[in-house]
């Protein structure tokens, strides 16, 4: 019985919960029906607001605003976008913002998009340059947002026109390096630290002053100088209790003891103060005084007949005299105070200003010559000075200016009349020249002219007979070489000026051309009583030459060497090697060669002769033709004298590493050659 009855109750129970079951499902599909009705009309709601939030958007606010459907195509586009391009609704294609977004940029923009719709992201911002119809540029700003649950997948894009901005951005950017390089040049040491005071950024000027080894990271106490004063007021200006901060005070880097203005700047954004340190210790001697006398100065400084300005970083020109705007034509102190010094230096002579006043070099005054632009943009060519000095508690700069237009007219008429002196003087010695071209072409003839008349007398047979018209034939002939050799160093000096000597270079034993040489002259100084010596410091030296050229070389210093020494006087020849060089000596006991004759006397025209010297006058034409024949070889002639004691010549060869037997050779001396050098003396 008590089975009966727990199987009953077991049954009664589960037809009960069957029933309530069915009543539970009855319920929830009712409310699954109501929630999907009110899911319906907040979707309308949301579609409805997004609609007109978009429509007052777009007529009322600064922005315009574009659809993407999460697929990344254009749902809706703004019309003010279109018209700001310059475009119509009916170039609108599925492929609208790839043809008009700068490549570079479109592709960042899909990486964006992309990287936004597969992750949590919700929004970024991208400068993305459009093309306009006419093809310029146009930068717009663009807000992307995605979020699923508020705009049914929809990405917005809100776009502004940020073309002058960032037109101004770039200009920035492109003077950044010139900023930089300023910062590294000057002298002011500067340093920057973050909000925490951490140490952020140093010019070279602070790292030279604080390193004294090799890898050196400085914290704030270092760039502060572990003085606490500087400290002190480091962390007024990063606590904000300061906004800037400017004063003197005797500090200490590393060795160096200065007085230097400090300048704490503080509210950069993510930089929390910068400190610059510049050197004053040269004008903190002078400050009291100039501070005591400045209306003095001033009178003085207005009556000065050069240009004085006085500028610094902060405020420009701050001061100028009435001789600065005389020399660039300007009256109204509005065209002056407050400007750059630098922009009435001409542009491509700005880098040179920059790098002479603003560099790291340790020199107080500073001097430069550059050209300056006045009012009317004629160019004044001046020389600038720079000092420094505290002027009203100020750094600054101060420059004499003085135009030197007059200086450097009156320097380019002086060259142009040393221009002109020298032409009168070549004109000169020209025209000396081809006096004693004249005198030597006319003596022989002369003489010649004489012995043929002499030799036309009706007695000449007794002449013949008696042996005296051998003497006047001998006259003749010597005159007559005389005029070969006078004709033949003119063509010749002709030809190598304009390049048409030939030379037949080969390998000769230079010792035994120059003994036979030598030895080939004695009758010569014999018949004055002269001694002829030669000596050698080697047997053989090969050296590569033009024989016929060489020969002349020798016998015109020969030539000379007899000529002008007395009679009982003394000639030395000797050869002697400084490898890889041979030098040939003509040395003689003459009257010698005056100092400041021995430069000119290997130059055409130009002789070492004085009016006293008559009886051996020439045209000067032979030792400049020696100069370029040894030259022509690749050699050097050398001259020393003194006066009274004789002079010294010398031919300077190369010479070359060969087998001496191979080039050894019997030298003779050419008679006619040698009489043809000979014939004047």
């Amino acid at each position: 019985m008590e089975v009966i009855c727990i199987i009953l109750l077991a049954i009664l129970l589960l037809i009960t919960n069957v029933g309530q079951f069915f009543i539970n499902k009855r319920q929830l599909m009712t409310l699954e029906k109501k929630l999907t009705q009110k899911a319906a009309q907040i979707e309308e709601c949301k579609t409805t607001q997004t609609d007109t939030i978009y429509a007052i958007t777009e007529k009322y606010g600064r922005s315009m605003i574009t659809v993407l459907d999460k697929d990344l195509k254009i749902k809706q586009i703004s019309t003010r976008l279109i018209n700001f391009l310059g475009y119509t609704q009916d170039d609108i294609r599925p492929n609208f913002l790839e043809s008009i977004i700068v490549p570079e940029d479109y592709s960042l923009r899909q990486q964006y998009l992309k990287n936004m719709v597969t992750s949590d992201s919700t929004s970024f911002i991208l400068v993305n340059r459009m093309k306009t119809k006419n093809g310029d540029i146009k930068y717009i700003e663009c807000y992307y947002v995605y979020n699923p649950d508020q705009f049914n997948d929809d990405i917005y894009i809100s776009s502004i026109d940020v073309t002058e901005r960032a037109k101004k951005e770039m200009d920035l950017q492109n003077s950044y390096d010139l900023d930089e390089l300023l910062l590294n040049s000057i002298e002011t040491k500067v340093a920057a630290v973050d909000k925490d005071g951490k140490v952020i950024a140093l010019n070279r000027a602070m790292q030279m002053s604080l390193k004294n080894k090799q890898e050196y990271h400085p914290d704030l106490e270092d760039i502060c100088l572990r003085d606490i004063k500087i400290i002190n007021n480091m962390w007024r200006v990063l606590t904000q209790n300061e906004k800037n901060l400017l004063f003197k005070h005797k500090t200490k880097f590393l060795s160096d003891e200065s007085w230097n203005l400090i300048s704490i700047q503080g509210s950069f954004s993510s930089i929390g103060a910068i400190i610059a340190y510049t050197d004053i210790t040269e004008s903190e001697r002078l400050d009291m005084s100039i501070r005591k006398n400045e209306q003095m100065y001033h009178a003085v400084l207005e009556r000065l007949p050069i240009g004085v300005v006085a500028t610094n970083p902060k405020e420009g020109i701050t001061f100028y005299n009435e001789e600065f705007a005389r020399l660039l034509k300007l009256s109204s102190q509005t065209d002056l105070l407050g400007k750059n010094l630098l922009s009435y230096i001409r542009q491509d002579k700005k880098r040179k200003f920059i790098d002479t006043f603003f560099s790291l070099s340790p020199e107080k005054f500073k001097s430069i010559t550059q050209t300056m632009l006045d009012k009317e943009g004629t160019e004044i060519e001046v020389k600038i000075d720079m000092t420094k000095a505290i002027l009203d508690n100020k750094l600054t700069d101060i420059f004499s200016i003085r135009d030197i237009r007059d200086e450097l007219n009156i320097k380019k008429f002086k060259e142009r009349l040393d221009q002109k002196e020298k032409q009168i003087e070549t004109a000169k010695y020209q025209t000396e020249y081809f006096a004693n071209i004249s005198h030597d072409l006319r003596a022989p003839i002369n003489v010649i002219s004489s012995a043929a008349q002499l030799m036309s007398l009706r007695d000449v047979q007794r002449d013949f007979d008696n042996g005296t018209i051998d003497k006047y034939s001998e006259i003749i002939k010597q005159n007559c070489t005389r005029l070969l050799k006078l004709v033949n160093n003119v063509i010749d000096m002709n030809k190598i000026e304009s390049g048409f000597y030939i030379m037949h270079i080969s390998k000769v034993n230079i010792v035994n051309l120059v003994e036979e040489l030598t030895l080939s002259i004695r009758s010569y100084t014999e018949a004055k009583n002269i001694e002829l010596i030669f000596d050698t410091e080697i047997e053989e030296c090969i050296v590569e030459i033009d024989i016929d050229s060489m020969e002349r070389i020798i016998l015109n210093l020969l030539s000379n060497a007899v000529k002008f020494t007395p009679n009982g006087g003394k000639i030395d020849v000797r050869i002697y090697q400084d490898f890889p060089n041979v030098i040939i000596s003509v040395k003689d006991t003459g009257r010698g060669i005056e100092a400041d004759k021995l430069d000119i006397i290997f130059e055409r025209f130009k002789q070492a002769r004085t009016k006293k010297d008559k009886k051996e006058q020439g045209s000067g034409i032979g030792l400049s033709l020696v100069k370029s024949l040894v030259e022509l070889q690749g050699g050097l002639v050398d001259v020393t004298s003194v006066v009274g004691e004789g002079s010294e010549f010398k031919v300077i060869l190369q010479s070359v590493s060969e087998e001496v037997d191979d080039f050894y050779k019997d030298i003779t001396t050419n008679n006619e050659r040698l009489n043809l050098e000979f014939s004047e003396v």
